[in-house]
């Protein structure tokens, strides 16, 4: 084939004789490649894996909150049937029954904006980049990524809790990781550095908080008193307070000093994200 009508030869392949130029690579490059493809692949497989643990997580989220939605209505439908298998009536229920003569039900659906919105990125983002690009592509969880991060006050240190139920620690200016903690037995959602970086607390689907001294690498205590995911944690400093949101709509106050309860409230939804702008001023995000 002429080089000036290359373009033409290879639209109309007909009528021409050619055959395919076959070349052996040297071993080292050969190998560099065998080695850049398998390494590619394992990435890939832990892709997959991620995507799978994911969807998990977001059929989990919904399952749980279809039940709870499932269970307030149950309630209510128990409330109306007593009554309506009733024809006496005590003078003590009169006012349930005109509450009941003039409320009027109107059915709001759950809400599933935050499940929809994360569904929503995974259809708009790249499934692949190139490693090139990542400034953190040295750090990887080993099975379903991670879900949270914090980087210490000096910037040399970055915590991040897995879907793996571990937390690991990466040394940033050696782009390597130091050191595993083991404890919850589920996906961290959320952690935070508090008292100089020196503590870690972190919250999981175990419904548990831990706090764990980064220095010492290890675990210092476990605050039970969720029942349900804990989504998002603050830290007040000045009194050394720890918060702690849950699915289940509570917001709980920890004294970190003793590791004690100091005061457990419910609100009206799941409590996903924990702000303090200055230490009378608290911001709560369903």
């Amino acid at each position: 084939m002429c080089e000036t009508h290359l373009g033409k030869h290879l639209a109309t392949r007909r009528g021409h004789e050619y055959e395919y130029v076959e070349f052996t690579l040297e071993d080292s490059r050969f190998r560099c490649l065998q080695s850049k493809i398998k390494n590619t692949l394992s990435n890939i497989n832990q892709a997959e894996l991620h995507l799978i643990q994911q969807s998990k997580s977001l059929i989990d989220s919904i399952t749980t909150l279809t039940k709870e939605s499932i269970r307030k209505l149950d309630l209510i439908k128990k409330d109306f049937l007593q009554y309506l298998n009733k024809s006496k009536f005590n003078v003590s229920e009169m006012p349930k029954l005109k509450e009941i003569e003039e409320k009027k039900i109107v059915f709001k659906p759950s809400d599933f904006d935050g499940i929809r919105s994360q569904i929503n990125q995974v259809y708009n983002q790249e499934i692949l980049n190139s490693e090139e690009d990542q400034n953190l592509s040295f750090f990887r969880h080993r099975a379903g990524g991670f879900r949270c991060g914090a980087v210490s006050k000096d910037g040399t240190i970055l915590v991040t809790g897995g879907v793996d139920s571990k937390i690991r620690v990466w040394d940033l200016a050696q782009k390597k990781q130091k050191f595993v903690l083991h404890g919850h037995n589920s996906e961290v959602l959320c952690l935070i550095l508090i008292q100089g970086s020196e503590f870690i607390v972190s919250g999981s689907f175990d419904a548990s908080v831990r706090v764990w001294n980064l220095q010492q690498k290890s675990e210092v205590s476990v605050l039970k008193g969720h029942n349900d995911a804990v989504f998002t944690l603050g830290y007040i400093e000045n009194r050394s307070w720890i918060l702690s949101g849950d699915f289940e709509g509570f917001l709980i106050v920890w004294d970190f000093t003793n590791n004690t309860l100091l005061q457990k409230i419910k609100l009206s939804g799941a409590i996903r994200a924990i702000a303090l702008t200055t230490p009378r001023v608290l911001y709560i995000g369903a």
